[in-house]
């Protein structure tokens, strides 16, 4: 019997998108129906149904998510985009009233930590983890005289304090470019960080960690990310610092992770204890590079990634497991060890066809008869 499914945010190069095509490969039968506020961004799930469904900060929202889990009879809701992932994990209990489908989502103590990239960078601190050393960025003076008073080197990272993904991020090379970019931030009325730029582009990872509800850990999965690619890589500048350790140029990562897929223990081993830190109970992203010995984090997602089809792809499928242990059929992903690959990744083209334009008709003069 196939197992019911409502996966949000179903869009291009969405995580949405990514879990659907994950249950695609699941070993499972699955019915799986994908939402979005525009029903034709979630073309990219052919063959599924799909719905309409309000805005996450929509004050009806939790309704229309519930009453369409019901009417799809789901039995699992995966919030497929941030903003809805905050608004189930905030629901939770108001959906459970609502209907029975099960929202796979993390805590929302990990979830509210991990979407504030201060707090989370003093989280792993506590944890004996090494995430880089940040700043509040609250005024662009503030931020110069922090920097010299903490003798932080350049480059520095600028970005938004909260949220996730690689959006609004910048590498400064110097004072000027530091008050440039954080202007550029605060202008929009972000609060802002700056970090520590940290290790070379060809040692950072992209790492998978699942944890199920009762906290026991499940496994982890890591990918070295290769960013020569325009699609893999958001920002890329010649290094100009001096600094020959961070390699030749700078760079930092999209959402559209490819690369070398290994077992990588030592770095699925450090992601893990992320996990422990942050008290995860649900998927989690592990962002970062890998210093000698020492992964540095510099971001963690309190969801599924943007990486779960390869995942699938390469017999990891966080997505199912999770499942699995919803339904108490003994996941089996805990006994997983990855078998060397090379994942790349390539924009693919949808066409929508727009029905035609209402013809216009010219109203007849007064007194005319309309021809036939």
């Amino acid at each position: 019997m196939s197992i019911g499914v409502l996966v949000t945010g179903v869009g291009s190069g969405s995580t949405g998108e990514q879990v659907y095509r994950a249950l695609r490969e699941g070993k499972r039968p699955y019915r799986i129906a994908v939402a979005n506020v525009d029903l034709g961004r979630s073309i990219v799930a052919t063959g599924a149904r799909r719905v309409v469904l309000p805005p996450a900060s929509a004050p009806n929202y939790l309704l229309a998510l519930a009453e369409t889990a019901n009417a799809l009879d789901a039995r699992f809701i995966v919030p497929g985009s941030d903003v809805e992932l905050v608004r189930v994990a905030q629901g939770r209990d108001t959906l459970a009233r609502l209907t029975p489908a099960v929202p796979l989502v993390n805590d929302l103590a990990a979830i509210s930590v991990c979407l504030d990239k201060g707090a989370t960078a003093a989280a792993l601190g506590r944890a004996g983890l090494r995430a880089p050393r940040t700043l509040d960025c609250t005024t662009i003076d503030a931020l110069v005289a922090g920097v010299a008073q903490e003798r932080l080197a350049y480059p520095l990272v600028l970005k938004p304090r909260r949220g996730g993904g690689s959006a609004d991020v910048y590498v400064a090379q110097d004072e000027e470019e530091l008050r440039f970019h954080a202007a550029r931030i605060l202008r929009s009325g972000t609060a802002a960080i700056a970090q520590e730029y940290v290790g070379s582009a060809d040692a950072e990872y992209t790492v998978g960690v699942l944890s199920f509800p009762d906290g026991t850990l499940a496994g982890s999965f890591a990918l070295r990310r290769d960013l020569g690619s325009m699609l893999s890589c958001r920002f890329r500048t010649p290094n100009r610092t001096g600094r020959a350790e961070l390699g030749p140029q700078l760079a930092v990562s999209s959402g559209f992770s490819q690369g070398e897929v290994d077992d990588f223990p030592e770095v699925r081993a450090q992601a893990e204890a992320v996990a422990r830190a942050i008290g995860s109970r649900g998927p989690l992203n592990v962002q970062g590079r890998l210093v000698g010995s020492e992964l540095v984090v510099f971001e963690v997602n309190p969801r599924f990634s943007g990486t779960e089809a390869m995942r699938a792809m390469a017999g990891w499928n966080a997505a199912e497991a999770l499942i699995e242990w919803h339904l108490g059929l003994g996941p089996t992903i805990s006994a997983f060890r990855a078998q060397p690959c090379t994942f790349i990744r390539t924009v693919v083209e949808y066409r929508l066809d727009r029905p035609p334009a209402p013809r216009l008709v010219q109203a007849p003069p007064p007194g005319v008869a309309p021809s036939a």
